[in-house]
């Protein structure tokens, strides 16, 4: 109640105080889903609230990166993996310091988090080649943990046999 009520006036909220309100209210539906019989309509609730941070033209890539990643987490508990692993792509697609304006620093928490996910939905679907693959890839960024996501894909190889052609 109290978030929707600051959410009544959001034209005169700080930006980064709209965008905080969004996700706190997206990660209380989400929490409050856990205790429901039918977690669904929260859910979807909670995901309606992290799309209006991703739509937000303002919003940096820290906040759009967060709202995704709790996204994909309820899409996972729906279950909706596809579309969950989709958000989590899109998360990873952009470097995380490509076209950042001066001002900006690189967002690796939430890059990593969403990379780490989607690799965790990956093996859950036995696709040892791509959650190898987008292991490399987070090994290639080198950010925070980057040495962890290249022996994560050392790991899979070995675990899975899984050698490409290419070598």
């Amino acid at each position: 109640r109290v978030l929707n009520k600051l959410l009544e006036n959001e034209k005169s909220l700080d930006p980064n105080l709209r965008l905080a309100v969004l996700l706190n209210k997206g990660q209380a539906a989400t929490r409050k889903a856990a205790d429901l019989p039918d977690p669904r309509p929260m859910l979807v609730s909670a995901i309606a609230s992290f799309d209006r941070i991703l739509d937000s033209p303002g919003a940096s890539r820290f906040w759009k990166n967060q709202a995704a990643v709790h996204k994909a987490r309820c899409l996972e508990q729906l279950p909706d993996d596809g579309s969950a692993l989709e958000v989590y792509y899109d998360v990873i697609s952009q470097a995380p310091a490509l076209g950042l304006s001066p001002e900006e620093v690189p967002e690796y928490t939430w890059f990593y988090r969403a990379g780490f996910s989607a690799i965790a939905l990956l093996q859950k679907q036995e696709q040892w080649g791509a959650a190898i693959r987008l292991a490399e890839r987070l090994a290639q960024t080198g950010g925070t943990r980057a040495i962890e996501a290249a022996r994560l894909a050392d790991k899979l190889r070995l675990e899975h046999f899984y050698w490409d052609d290419t070598e």
